[in-house]
């Protein structure tokens, strides 16, 4: 039962990352560039899976499936034995999330944020005369790839009953348009039910008050990452808000199967919160973990009434307090807009004003959209 309650990446699954971090041996700490190795051709190929949602019509065979262990075990060798490579630190995040979902996902964020605080200047891709391109690319990759992996590969929670067992984000999201009624063999179609129901099993519980944590501390963590990679690109730095927006989706999907009495039965737990998570964890860079800390949790009094101390501590703190109210009324007033304006705001309070604006820029209306909802216009 410990192991599932650990925030310590070691317990949760193997990983050293001082081991990975260590400078390369030779005259160069981050070593050579890999991008034309054998090696890169050998994970993209260990990556390559087919998509089992396409028909295969009259060419129906077995399913290629990604080798995600042999992935994370090429990136990581090469990451600490010959290259401290962004690209591979993509890969390697990408891999642990197939395999170890968001604690994968946690701590293949620390190594990367860890990789630019470390290595900006000699890690790979390499800035040349000034061409950006080549280092903004594995980062670019991260915002169009994990969105789909976090929505789809990892699991919320599993019931034995259903084909397939996992419950993703994906799948929770459609349910809520699923009737209830049987398919063409009998069997009752998966709906938002069924799925409460085999959540509010204790083994499901636990898992999901375990992931709710990690996923609050996911969330610090990659805005964490984000700021570091704006304040070294400036402008050219692209945009990571859709895994920011990603993993809120996953957090609010998590605060719904958890319930109202979810939240508080782990706010009562006595753990650290999520903020705290993120910032003992070993690689999580010291401009983030001097932030002021959250003052101890308060706890909901009863389902109409909130108790808590009205001293903020800190940003932190504040935007903490910001999320637990959406939590709250996103139980209470499920159909509100509400909640989900508030989880909106405390995503953006993570971002930098660049990246914010750029984000805002891409959503139709753009900037006059934006000042219009804040009443600005």
């Amino acid at each position: 039962m410990n192991a599932i309650h650990t925030t310590d990446l070691a317990q949760t699954f193997p990983v050293d990352p001082d081991a990975l971090l260590a400078a390369v041996p030779g005259e160069d700490p981050a070593g050579l560039a890999l991008r034309y190795d054998p090696l890169y051709q050998a994970i993209r190929n260990a990556r390559e899976e087919d998509d089992h949602t396409l028909p295969m019509g009259e060419w129906e065979r077995p399913l290629v499936k990604a080798d995600w262990k042999r992935v994370a075990s090429l990136c990581s060798d090469a990451f600490q034995h010959r290259s401290k490579d962004f690209q591979l630190a993509a890969w390697l995040c990408e891999a642990w999330t197939q395999l170890h979902g968001v604690d994968g996902f946690l701590a293949g964020t620390r190594l990367m944020t860890a990789l630019a605080e470390r290595y900006w200047d000699s890690a790979h891709p390499r800035i040349e005369d000034g061409d950006v391109d080549p280092r903004c690319a594995p980062f670019a990759w991260t915002n169009e790839v994990f969105p789909q992996v976090l929505s789809l590969h990892v699991p919320l929670l599993m019931i034995d009953a259903n084909e397939p067992e996992t419950i993703s984000l994906d799948r929770w999201e459609r349910s809520a348009v699923a009737p209830a009624v049987e398919d063409d063999e009998g069997a009752a179609v998966l709906t938002r039910e069924l799925i409460l129901n085999a959540a509010a099993l204790r083994p499901a519980r636990t898992a999901l008050v375990h992931m709710h944590r990690q996923l609050e501390a996911a969330s610090v963590q990659w805005a964490a990452l984000a700021a570091s990679v704006d304040a070294r690109l400036g402008d050219s730095a692209p945009s990571l808000a859709r895994v920011s927006a990603a993993l809120e989706r996953l957090l609010r999907a998590v605060t719904a199967l958890l319930g109202p009495q979810g939240v508080q039965g782990m706010e009562a737990s006595g753990e650290p919160p999520a903020s705290q998570v993120a910032a003992s964890g070993a690689l999580m860079p010291l401009s983030a973990a001097d932030v002021p800390m959250a003052a101890p949790d308060s706890r909901l009094a009863c389902a109409e009434t909130v108790a808590f101390d009205a001293t903020i501590a800190g940003r932190d703190h504040a935007y903490q307090m910001l999320a637990r109210i959406a939590d709250y009324l996103a139980q209470q007033e499920p159909h509100s807009p509400t909640p989900y304006l508030l989880k909106r705001a405390v995503v953006w309070g993570r971002l930098p004003l660049p990246e914010l604006m750029r984000e805002v820029a891409r959503e139709e209306g753009g900037v006059s959209r934006y000042l219009s909802m804040l009443g600005l216009d």
